[in-house]
């Protein structure tokens, strides 16, 4: 065979014994990660020399391991790697105290004289007997016996001992050790002396035979029958036993030619053959496997001869060998492997072929299935007339070719679709007309099959839709050759596409892209055509809306996705029924600086919000720039929220608005939205001037007086607070509430008044007014030149202003200079009872509403009170101005001081440095620090409320 001349020449080529041969190429192949034929193996040892050295190597190893001290050099032995040694044979050495090369001998011999398997434990514990004192291998391996038996049968050493003494005397037989434990190997535990005595008095009786046939003792005739049970291959009767022995001439009666006629005897009638033709057979194949050392495998190869085949029992005996030297498997099972597949595999597959079959296969996939395929293969090749090697190659080959991976499985398929004769060039044009439409695309871009394939895949994985070979080939043929680049294809797929949906003909995709990229000013590609078209609603697809959702995208610098996102959201904020056409229309109207999400989005919610007929263009772009600037946008739409007519604010209220986030107001001063505070709007205070015009003459020269009066008495106001009677500060950061005078409160509807600093080192001072009916508070800041801005320039009226500006300041210089007046004026204002305004009743208006609080009416404290916890509350008092008289002249440290504070020091004042002032002590006013501890209401400053009621009683 085949396979066999080949290994063999590998062994005498390499000068390694074909018992090892079979080892080291495994191992070569395992290193070689998968199979190597013989023959290529056999070339490569013979041109390769370090490969042949690779081969020695490995054969010294697997001596090394194998324990095979004798077969090496005395310098290999010497030199074997300790990872090479089992680590109980160290032990061994270090208990015998002999070297670790008497131990690996002595290791081996004990294995292969006891007969059953045993333990490295058992082994060690039995030499600890003899440990340092230099035993005989008989000593060691008589303790082990012992050891085990006593083990085994659960005996003591002294019965265990004693047991071949018992059978010597009850039956004449010298039996050893090793004769128990090869019982014990086939008997069923637990086992007793009594079934020990048993078995070898069923052995005496066997043998008695023998006694007559050869003049032997008991215990001669036993042995003899031992010695060919050793040797037989198979386990025979004991009549064929006797049988044979007596056939045997005298002189050959010996147990090796007994047990050789046996296994004749074996092979003869499992074959049927005559004893001669099965001596033939068993030196045939002894002769032509040296690796065998005994019949065992023959006889255990039998049951899978097939008797019908023509080919020889010697070769299928050789076939079968080598299937169990390649699986490393005993030769039944490699027999159950051959029959296994013999019978999945074609009725007229030769035991050479499945061999061979082997040998190809991985070595770490030999599998039933795995050897069927690969006769599969060795079988179609045969059948293309090719060999092996070349059907094997065919797959790369036809791959290459064709631009794609086919492999062995797909070219077995083709051929059986085919049918009759089919040759490797008939295979190669099955394959290729397949390939629709490579071979096409190839031929139109001029480039190799397998560059077409990659290209027609990268095509198909750029395009998102459905798409037919046919219409990708159309596209390529209509460019022209040079322009044939994957970009420009799919660009024209896509724009084919959108064209054809939008109800054009699908070859004027190329004209649409075209035009599209001119009116949107962008070079677009035809994805992004795609993406703009799809994401708008059904109703909403015309060319002029992706023109204009690709121009928005240009303006907003966002993704397609996005600018369509925000687009919503700007029509909800536009209009529920403005197209977007007229959207996209809209949108070139907002300024450059405007043109991104915060900008759009404020100036599409300003165009709803304010009134319809105030909001101009220019107007827009002022107002969305200003709530652009940063940290202000987010203050703006909250502050919008507290507006009760936010859905229709007025150009005055959002302008108001800004001026009220550049200031930040302090939280205490916003409106309380838990009891529905607003802010107020421009619509409120004209609503409370027109409710007040008939309490006016319809003079205008009474008017006109009680204006000049206003004016003239928020001056005297103003002098007085930075004159040098001022004693106090603001320090309460709006938790002091001061009640309005009630002839004002009647008047505007006003609640109360609340001051507080802006800060610390700010120049500014707030003053929130608290209204009712609506409930509403508005701010007013007043700067160290006297200056007022605020809510009050939204009126339309400059008397209403002029009276808040009165209200403001009379109340901030009574909380700063102690003056207690005469209540009269006051009380007389009082008993004035106003006519009504509109929708009152005629005989005059009722009084105000009580302001909608959640918190109790709390006790009201006296300014008084206030001055009292002034005193003493201890608290930081700001850099300020103070008046000193007309003539006076500040000295230059006081003008050097107020310039580092930034305040120009003008004549008549000097300059206060921050200080800080007061002494805690006991008050009916909690205090914590520089500010009162908790919101605190305070009755009207008297001063301020006889003030006003006689000025608004003239």
């Amino acid at each position: 065979m085949a396979y066999i001349n080949t290994r063999t020449q590998l062994a005498q080529e390499l000068d390694i014994s074909l018992n090892d041969i079979h080892e080291v190429v495994r191992i070569v192949q395992l290193q070689s990660g998968g199979p190597i034929s013989n023959t290529r193996l056999l070339e490569r040892v013979r041109n390769d020399p370090e490969l042949r050295n690779k081969f020695k190597q490995i054969e010294q190893e697997v001596k090394r391991k194998r324990g095979r001290a004798g077969q090496g050099s005395a310098q290999a032995t010497a030199n074997s790697t300790n990872d090479l040694i089992n680590p109980s044979i160290h032990q061994l050495a270090g208990i015998l105290a002999i070297s670790t090369t008497e131990a690996t001998a002595l290791y081996g011999t004990i294995r292969d004289r006891v007969p059953i398997t045993f333990s490295d434990a058992d082994l060690l514990k039995a030499a600890q007997r003899y440990q340092a004192a230099a035993p005989t291998i008989d000593q060691v391996v008589e303790a082990l016996e012992i050891h085990l038996l006593v083990t085994k049968l659960n005996l003591t050493e002294q019965e265990v001992r004693q047991l071949p003494d018992d059978i010597l005397a009850r039956f004449r037989l010298s039996i050893t050790y090793a004769d128990i434990l090869q019982f014990l190997e086939i008997a069923s535990p637990p086992v007793s002396i009594g079934d020990i005595r048993n078995y070898f008095y069923r052995e005496w009786k066997s043998a008695y035979g023998l006694v007559k046939i050869m003049s032997l003792t008991d215990d001669e005739a036993w042995r003899f029958m031992v010695q060919i049970r050793e040797l037989v291959s198979w386990s025979v009767p004991q009549e064929h036993l006797l049988k044979t022995v007596r056939e045997l001439p005298p002189q050959q009666r010996t147990p090796a030619n007994s047990a050789l006629a046996l296994d004749y005897l074996a092979v003869a009638q499992r074959l049927n053959l005559i004893p001669a033709q099965a001596s033939s057979l068993v030196n045939n194949i002894r002769q032509a496997t040296p690796d065998l050392t005994s019949n065992r495998p023959i006889i255990s190869a039998l049951p899978y001869f097939d008797q019908q085949s023509d080919e020889a029992y010697e070769k299928q005996f050789e076939v079968l060998w080598e299937i169990a030297t390649a699986l490393q498997r005993p030769i039944e099972q490699a027999g159950q492997f051959f029959d296994d597949v013999k019978a999945k595999s074609s009725p007229d597959t030769s035991y050479a072929e499945i061999l061979d079959a082997i040998y190809e296969v991985s070595i770490h996939n030999i599998s039933v299935s795995s050897v069927i395929d690969q006769l599969v293969n060795q079988q179609t090749a045969h059948r293309m007339h090719i060999t092996s090697e070349e059907f094997a190659s065919l797959p790369e080959t036809l791959s290459d070719e064709i631009g794609a991976i086919i492999s062995q499985k797909e070219i077995i398929q083709a051929i059986q679709e085919l049918g009759g004769e089919t040759t490797v060039a008939s295979i190669r044009a099955y394959f290729w007309q397949k390939q629709f439409p490579v071979p096409q695309l190839a031929a139109a871009l001029r480039i190799p099959a397998s560059t077409a394939r990659i290209r027609l895949g990268q095509i198909k994985q750029s395009v998102h839709f459905p798409l037919q070979d046919e219409e990708i080939l159309a596209t390529i043929e209509s460019f022209p050759l040079g322009k044939r680049k994957n970009t420009e294809i799919i660009n024209l797929l896509y724009a084919r596409q959108v064209a054809a949906q939008a109800g054009y003909d699908p070859s004027q995709g190329h004209n649409l892209l075209l035009e599209i990229r001119h009116k949107s000013g962008q070079a677009i590609s035809g994805s992004e055509l795609n993406t703009a078209w799809t994401l708008l609603p059904s109703a909403d697809r015309t060319i002029q809306n992706v023109i204009g959702l690709l121009q928005a995208q240009s303006l907003w610098k966002k993704n397609l996705a996005e600018t369509w996102e925000f687009a919503q959201e700007v029509q909800i904020s536009v209009a529920a029924a403005e197209r977007f056409p007229e959207l996209w229309s809209l949108i070139q109207d907002i300024a450059p600086a405007l043109q991104n999400s915060n900008g759009i989005r404020h100036y599409f919610r300003l165009r709803r919000l304010l009134q319809s007929a105030a909001p101009t263009i220019s107007t827009l772009n002022r107002l969305a720039t200003e709530i652009s600037q940063p940290l202000s946008e987010k203050r703006f739409w909250d502050f919008a929220n507290y507006y009760a007519t936010a859905e229709n604010l007025s150009v005055q209220d959002a302008e108001h608005l800004i001026q009220l986030i550049r200031w930040s107001i302090p939280l205490t001063l916003i409106p309380n939205k838990s009891q529905k505070e607003c802010w107020v709007s421009k619509e409120h205070l004209d609503s409370f001037v027109a409710l007040n015009a008939s309490d006016r003459s319809a003079n205008s020269a009474t008017e006109q007086r009680q204006l000049h009066s206003l004016s003239t008495y928020s001056e005297s106001c103003w002098r007085a607070i930075y004159s040098k009677e001022r004693q106090y500060q603001i320090p309460s950061n709006g938790r002091a509430e001061i009640m309005a005078p009630s002839f004002v409160a009647r008047r505007i509807n006003l609640y109360s008044v609340r001051l507080t600093q802006e800060g610390v080192k700010a120049p500014g001072l707030f003053v929130q007014f608290k209204f009712t009916d609506p409930a509403c508070v508005g701010i007013l800041k007043i700067d160290p030149s006297g200056n007022i801005a605020g809510f009050h320039e939204m009126m339309g009226n400059t008397w209403g202003q002029e009276l808040i500006k009165a209200v403001a300041l009379s109340h901030y210089r009574d909380l700063v200079i102690p003056n207690p007046v005469s209540p009269s004026a006051s009380k007389r204002a009082a008993s004035h009872q106003p006519r009504s305004g509109r929708g009152g009743p005629p005989g005059g208006r009722q009084a105000a509403k009580p302001f909608p609080t959640q918190q109790p009416r709390k006790k009201q404290y006296s300014l008084t009170d206030w001055y009292e916890s002034q005193e003493i509350a201890r608290h930081n008092v700001r850099g300020h101005t103070r008046w000193i008289g007309r003539d006076f002249v500040a000295d230059s440290e006081k003008y050097s001081q107020a310039r580092r504070a930034g305040v120009i020091l003008q004549d008549g004042y000097t300059w206060v440095i921050e200080h800080e002032r007061g002494n805690p002590k006991p008050t009916p006013i909690r205090l914590d620090g520089e500010d009162l501890a908790e919101h605190t209401l305070f009755t009207p400053p008297p001063k301020a409320e006889d003030d006003l009621a006689r000025i608004l009683s003239q």
